[in-house]
């Protein structure tokens, strides 16, 4: 019931009463790794929370598929096994919004008729259905291929999710929709940045027999992934950590002066904090994406010399204080809970160094483009596959390094390959005429949105986001912003 509550009345629930529910929710899914019962029992509930949302308020459902998203990565804290199959928790809230908005659609059908009309004026709706179209021929010519049934699902369930923009775009149409949902993915980035830290700080320590059960069960839910580095140093990834680089360039634009005082020093709290999550990700591809981003609002500021000088000056105070506050999270004493050999064991286990991965997204270049020369006007389809040399270590003692994926890291070309060169151009136009247009708002919230979607495109190049819900989320959101509010709504 509080977490009903908590999701009804989200406005007026302070955001350390969202964090305790998270919490709890978080060190559920855990145990429901011991002992699979809680898992269903979890996978249960969630979705019986969902139904019941959905028939008080769609809304509110769709609130509540929107956190689960940001906080999931890729969306197993709970599953339910059918045959050789698991139905994530993520799938089961998918499902729960669209059946009810379907079902919303044919009872109010002559009140929804018009609302459904209007979807073919909106600005980019020959964007969307060109999108549509070349999905669809993905999925013929994968077929037409005879791909891998379970990589052309896995794969085409990706595009299948962005769906939801049509329950979304139907229901938060108000200003007060839009800072609720501004407000879940606010409490969701902040939950992000708690686990990173909590994680962090338990992987630098000697935890004992609970570092092996935490790591199992990050694993097994593919919530993180955790490396060892070199003097205690360890890497804590996670697929949602994309909303720390928005949820930065936001506090970055926010800032208009530093003095110093309560909220300047508040803001660089907050800053210094994002930043230390985002050291700990070590992800070369979200630091690149959040370097071009505020590179970009450095230049568009270039005639505004205070305003440069008041984010260089938050810039570097906040890397200060974010390393200093990685070396406290790795350094700080606590009393030994196990041995040593915990963790080594731990570390032989997970011990992929990060050299090793570059090396592999190296070796599947030449590989891919040649993949993409055999059919560049098509494409190959959903669940298309390519084989590469690995460096990781644990392919390599089990097949030599050989490997043969159909996720991929380089973004753009993974689009390519699969859409064809078609789709690869009408998804690089529609973001392209987004970028401009919600850069013409001449607003805060607009600018952000933009460069947010610049970044997401390079970050893209190295790491798949847009064919990703968790980048698909972030577009769908872009559109909503610019066609509710033309500039005109506050989204933090």
């Amino acid at each position: 019931m509080v977490l009903v509550y908590m999701l009804e009345k989200i406005k007026n629930i302070n955001w350390q009463w969202t964090m305790a529910i998270l919490a709890i929710v978080t060190v559920w899914s855990w145990f429901g790794n011991l002992w699979p019962w809680l898992n269903y029992l979890g996978f249960v509930s969630i979705i019986g929370l969902a139904i019941y949302l959905a028939y008080r308020d769609l809304g509110q459902a769709i609130l509540l598929l929107v956190l689960e998203l940001i906080i999931g990565s890729k969306g197993y804290l709970f599953y339910l096994p059918i045959a050789d199959f698991n139905i994530s928790i993520r799938m089961g809230l998918w499902a729960v919004v669209m059946i009810a908005w379907l079902i919303s659609i044919l009872v109010h059908w002559s009140q929804h008729r018009q609302e459904l009309l209007q979807l073919y004026q909106l600005k980019y709706s020959k964007f969307l259905l060109g999108l549509g179209f070349f999905a669809i021929s993905a999925l013929i010519v994968a077929v037409w291929n005879k791909n891998l049934p379970s990589n052309i699902f896995h794969d085409a369930n990706n595009w299948l999710f962005a769906l939801v923009a049509l329950p979304i775009w139907m229901n938060f149409k108000s200003q007060e929709n839009l800072r609720a949902m501004a407000t879940t993915v606010k409490r969701a980035v902040i939950w992000l940045l708690i686990m990173t830290l909590v994680l962090a700080f338990v992987f630098s320590h000697n935890f004992g027999d609970m570092s092996l059960l935490l790591y199992a069960w990050l694993r097994d839910s593919g919530l993180a992934e955790i490396t060892p580095s070199p003097n205690g140093f360890w890497r804590i990834f996670m697929q949602s950590q994309w909303y720390l680089v928005p949820a930065i360039l936001w506090l970055v634009i926010s800032c208009q002066k530093f003095d110093y005082k309560k909220a300047s020093v508040k803001l660089l709290i907050q800053l210094s904090l994002l930043v230390t999550a985002m050291i700990f990700s070590l992800s070369r591809s979200l630091w690149l994406g959040l370097g071009v981003g505020i590179l970009l609002l450095l230049i568009s500021n270039l005639t505004k010399w205070r305003q440069l000088l008041t984010w260089v000056q938050l810039g570097l105070l906040s890397v200060v204080l974010a390393v200093a506050m990685v070396w406290t999270v790795v350094n700080l004493p606590i009393l030994s809970l196990g041995s040593i050999n915990y963790l080594d064991t731990l570390a032989n286990r997970v011990n992929v160094s990060s050299e090793a991965a570059v090396s592999s997204r190296w070796n599947l270049l030449p590989p891919l483009m040649k993949e993409i020369k055999q059919s560049p006007i098509l494409g190959q389809g959903f669940g298309a596959t390519v084989i590469y040399q690995s460096s990781d270590p644990r392919i390599v003692s089990q097949t030599g390094g050989q490997y043969e994926a159909y996720a991929l890291e380089w973004g753009w070309l993974d689009l390519w390959l699969k859409l064809g060169l078609g789709g690869l151009l009408v998804m690089l136009g529609f973001l392209v005429v987004l970028i401009k247009d919600l850069w013409s708002l001449k607003t805060d919230p607009g600018r952000w949105l933009a460069v947010t979607l610049i970044a997401l495109m390079v970050v893209h190049a190295f790491t798949p986001y847009i064919n990703h819900p968790l980048g698909l989320l972030a577009i769908i959101l872009a559109v909503l912003y610019y066609d509710r509010s033309y500039g005109q709504t506050e989204l933090a």
